[in-house]
């Protein structure tokens, strides 16, 4: 009895020891990469896109942005509301009337936290675009939610 359990504890340690050796093959793990938010176009990347307007902008970097969430319809229907400069602008179609050269950023926030944001009457959520003017006082920390 004795022998058998020595011969199954041999065989577990061996069968543990072989499973340990398959991991990385010897190789070291890559670096994290840097996880890009999806909720917030930085200067860096408008100015990499070259987009003429807001909404070509948007649509090019972030198009989930624009497109109306399934399940938060409500009675009447409605639209991303858009503001600029923490002014309410309109819907998503606004987006086309403002011009890229001054914007320095664009943040996404979602029904709930557009609401904390603006106040009530936001089920699809709210796109706020922020230019240099506005930027020392109410641009967000990317490491930090709103």
């Amino acid at each position: 009895m004795r022998r058998a359990i020595l011969q199954f504890s041999c065989l577990c340690s061996l069968a543990l020891s072989a499973g340990c050796a398959t991991g990385t093959g010897g190789q070291l793990p890559e670096a994290p990469r840097a996880r890009r938010d999806t909720d917030f176009i930085s200067t860096e990347e408008l100015k990499a896109n070259g987009a003429e307007n807001a909404y070509e902008a948007i649509q090019s970097m972030r198009t989930l942005w624009l497109t109306r969430k399934r399940g938060e319809q409500g009675f009447y229907p409605s639209d991303i509301v858009v503001y600029y400069n923490n002014a309410r602008m309109g819907g998503t179609e606004s987006l086309r009337q403002i011009s890229m050269g001054p914007v320095t950023w664009i943040r996404y926030f979602d029904a709930r936290r557009a609401q904390y944001r603006f106040g009530s009457g936001h089920p699809q959520g709210a796109i706020l675009v922020s230019t240099e003017a506005q930027q020392s006082s109410t641009q967000p920390r990317t490491d930090q939610q709103p």
